[in-house]
């Protein structure tokens, strides 16, 4: 079995991969992968198989794709709302093992209970000074 590294693995990398398709004649002929130059930094959220091979037109049927190679890549996102970004084993720079491989670091932030009961009492500190309507709703402040 090939050692993957575990899902929530920061890594930083100088390469990406992405699938560029190659056009002859005005019809699709050819799926390549393109490394793409550039750095940056996420989280590993899982690994996928791209292909590169060849692209033929049948009128009838459709494009039919024959694949020539198969690559793995690991999906990096530097974010919750991010696409993932297709990073090859050789092109990672940096990694740093998480202490529990089993959860993804950014999935669940911890806080000390003395840090949430400040910000609690904060928090109703500063809603006591907001102005209320009749019925106890807060309305907003008028600007003098």
């Amino acid at each position: 079995m090939k050692d993957f590294l575990p899902l929530g693995t920061y890594v930083q990398y100088n390469e990406s991969v992405e699938a560029a398709k190659r056009y002859a004649r005005g019809w699709l002929s050819r799926r390549d992968l393109k490394n793409v130059p550039g750095f940056g930094e996420g989280f590993i959220v899982g690994g996928t198989h791209l292909r590169e091979g060849n692209i033929e037109y049948d009128s009838e049927e459709g494009y039919t794709f024959t694949p020539t190679k198969n690559v793995f890549a690991y999906k990096v996102i530097s974010g919750f709302v991010n696409k993932p970004v297709f990073v090859l084993p050789e092109q990672i720079a940096y990694q740093l093992l998480p202490q529990n491989p089993a959860s993804c670091p950014f999935m669940r932030i911890t806080q000390s209970d003395e840090t949430r009961n400040e910000q609690a009492k904060f928090m109703k500190d500063e809603m006591k000074d907001w102005p209320r309507d009749e019925r106890g709703r807060w309305v907003k402040k008028a600007e003098a």
